[in-house]
């Protein structure tokens, strides 16, 4: 370093506390979500476990006696009381072994079937396990919880101020420089960290690969996976929203935030304005200040206007945010990484980070074939969108128009 001098000059420090301001006051769902504890290795494991009722889906019925997966016979026991969807007839399991499970009508409750017509194909729900006196241990139902993972992501910023940046003195001292320079590039992590946090894919690091951390899509979407399709109705269209809401509280969790892109939560805003609750808590920052009573419950529905989601504006997703934890193996710090020679001054910013998404296909549900936010916008304005070309070589746009 060729004779510069300021207070960090030859050492590392923590930037933890400016990273959780800048994360919490951007609009992004990074800021929304909490730290869990800190990551030991590289790959992070935590337990997962069903959150909601236990159920189970024959697909057949031949007499009362039901075809199921082994999987599904586990679930259940001798006694057990379950019930078919659509109906308030009760039934008990006589038997359950293999792939097959016979049950038997302990109550009509009203209803007209009986265990030789009671449906397959649909799920069925298991009430109770009753229990015998003197019951020890092992007699109950046995679960085995299940375990998810994920891989830690390196991220690295560079800071560089060279002579002549030094010498302008823009930012008053050379300390003053080096704060704001980390200050941008801090915010740029937040920004890659989020991008990884929503978009990310699940990669172990090896000799030839390197370490990725998957995010919400990776670990949210796929088989047993929550989801919704808008069909091209509009966000402002509150059933859509309460249609994910109820499958996420259907499968045990609760939807308490709405994710999608400034555009598509301007209208869900509009629409919602005579819901709407502005929050003015210094806990609570960016664009998603605002809050809508759900209809569902009657709690409060967070909406996150992630510029991130622009990239899948026709999307959107329901979500808890408490199943994410940010886990940091290297919180991050920035060190002086000036080499010998360099006529100026670099610093890097390091951290080494992943996200625990616990029962993710449980707590989050994905909206898919929303209408386009600029034609719910026209609607919103009672007009319609045209189609506009001046020429063949001018591109296609669009514009609202009234009726």
């Amino acid at each position: 370093m060729a004779g510069y001098s300021y207070t960090w000059a030859n050492k590392k420090r923590q930037v933890l506390e400016t990273y959780e301001i800048i994360r919490q006051e951007m609009p992004l769902l990074l800021g929304m979500i909490g730290t869990g504890e800190a990551a030991t290795s590289t790959k992070v494991e935590w337990m997962e476990d069903s959150i909601g009722p236990r159920r189970f889906k024959p697909t057949g019925n031949s007499s009362g006696s039901l075809t199921v997966t082994a999987e599904e016979v586990a679930m259940v026991k001798v006694g057990s009381l379950v019930m078919a969807h659509g109906g308030p007839e009760l039934f008990k399991v006589d038997s359950a072994s293999g792939t097959t499970m016979t049950v038997s009508l302990v109550a009509a409750n009203g209803g007209s079937r009986n265990a030789s017509n009671a449906p397959a194909n649909v799920p069925w729900t298991i009430v109770a396990d009753p229990e015998k006196e003197g019951s020890s241990a092992g007699d109950g139902p046995i679960h085995q919880a299940s375990m998810a993972y994920n891989y830690t992501q390196i991220f690295r910023k560079d800071v560089t101020l060279s002579r002549s940046a030094i010498q302008t003195a823009v930012y008053g001292n050379l300390d003053n420089q080096i704060n704001h320079q980390v200050s941008l590039k801090l915010e740029e992590m937040v920004r890659d960290m989020n991008g990884v946090l929503v978009f990310g894919h699940r990669q172990e690091r090896s000799g030839s690969a390197l370490g990725m951390a998957g995010g919400l899509y990776e670990f949210a979407t796929g088989e047993g996976a929550l989801s919704v399709d808008g069909g091209g109705t509009s966000i402002f269209d509150d059933i859509i929203i309460n249609d994910a809401i109820q499958q996420i509280a259907g499968a045990g969790g609760e939807g308490k935030a709405v994710l999608t892109c400034p555009a598509q939560a301007r209208v869900f805003g509009a629409t919602s304005r005579d819901q709407v609750q502005i929050l003015r808590e210094d806990r609570v920052r960016g664009n998603y200040v605002a809050q809508v009573v759900n209809a569902l419950n009657g709690s409060l529905l967070t909406i996150v206007a992630d510029p991130l989601m622009n990239i899948v504006p026709d999307q959107a997703w329901v979500i808890d945010p408490e199943m994410i934890r940010i886990r940091h193996m290297q919180p991050p710090t920035d060190s002086d990484s000036t080499e010998n020679g360099f006529d100026g001054i670099r610093r890097s910013l390091i951290a080494e980070t992943t996200f625990e998404f616990n029962n993710a296909k449980l707590r989050a549900c994905q909206i898919k074939g929303l209408m386009g936010a600029e034609e719910a916008i026209a609607k919103l304005r009672g007009g319609k969108l045209v189609q506009i070309t001046s020429s063949e070589e001018a591109p296609v746009f669009t514009k609202a128009v009234t009726e």
